[in-house]
């Protein structure tokens, strides 16, 4: 074989492992691309509890450092972003009381716009809430005092849009204690086009929420009421998706000693733990 032959064909294999070094990068690199893109991009669940199906298997090793251990990773969330949060849940967790009185709630509401304020700049953020249980049928939505107080706290933190489902509760165990979930809905509703839902709450009996008795919805921003509408869970539910891995945020209560303990988180900081399982937020109380 000439050399100018050798040098033909030694040409070629650089060539040939050159352009199969290329293709390698480009696949790594696309991969990763569709695994962040996953994360900070709010996915249609479509009703299928899919919290553990299609996911962990496709991006499970976006999580692991070089050790091939599991890491947390912070999520990077665009302005304007929605955010609709269970306040009944919040206020709850925050107060550490199961039942209040309504100077107590009303702290606690207080506490969580001030914390989601400062948590979440430049987002569309929403808090609903649903009517304290006893509510007498002649009772006029907007002149009742805890109304009014959304009102006022809609002035307070103009940032932030409140929402109330307004309805009556009938005693229930808890087999069917879900009925009383208009709150519930309503929050999943409001976050049905590409919102994000900060809640604990798994929202299991999802598949049943078509039974929930109709009820008021009122909006409240800026000291202004801004919607009045009646809303059928039966009419409604098809137009509502269940919380998913790629919408659904939990939360992580902290407080200031913590903070300083911890430099390297913020409040408001969201991260996917360490499985890649589901999201959570830090909120400063």
């Amino acid at each position: 074989m000439h050399d100018s032959d050798k040098a033909i064909l030694i040409l070629i294999f650089l060539i040939i492992v050159v352009v199969a070094c290329m293709l390698n990068i480009l696949y790594n690199s696309s991969y990763m691309a569709i695994g962040a893109l996953a994360l900070v991009t709010p996915t249609v669940g479509g009703g299928k509890d899919n919290y553990k199906d299609n996911y962990k298997d496709i991006h499970k090793d976006n999580y692991k450092d070089t050790n091939n251990n599991h890491i947390s990773r912070k999520l990077i969330i665009a302005d304007n972003a929605k955010f609709v949060v269970d306040g009944n849940n919040l206020v709850h967790a925050i107060t550490g009381k199961p039942h209040m009185l309504p100077v107590e709630f009303e702290r606690g509401l207080r506490t969580l716009a001030w914390s989601l304020s400062n948590a979440l700049p430049n987002k569309d953020i929403h808090i609903v809430l649903k009517n304290p249980s006893k509510v007498k049928k002649s009772d006029s939505v907007e002149t009742l005092p805890y109304f009014q107080q959304l009102i006022n706290m809609s002035r307070e933190f103009p940032a932030i849009t409140f929402h109330l489902a307004y309805g009556t509760d009938k005693k229930t165990d808890k087999s069917d204690h879900y009925l009383k979930g208009r709150d519930d809905f309503l929050t999943l509703y409001l976050a049905r086009h590409d919102g994000y839902i900060i809640s604990q709450d798994r929202f299991r009996d999802f598949s049943k929420f078509n039974d929930i008795k109709p009820f008021n919805h009122f909006a409240t921003a800026n000291g202004n009421i801004i919607q009045r509408e009646k809303i059928n869970p039966r009419h409604k539910l098809l137009k509502t998706d269940k919380p998913n891995i790629g919408n659904h945020i939990k939360y992580r209560l902290i407080n200031k000693h913590e903070l300083l303990k911890n430099p390297s988180i913020n409040n408001g900081d969201i991260y996917v733990d360490t499985l890649g399982e589901s999201g959570y937020i830090y909120l400063l109380i």
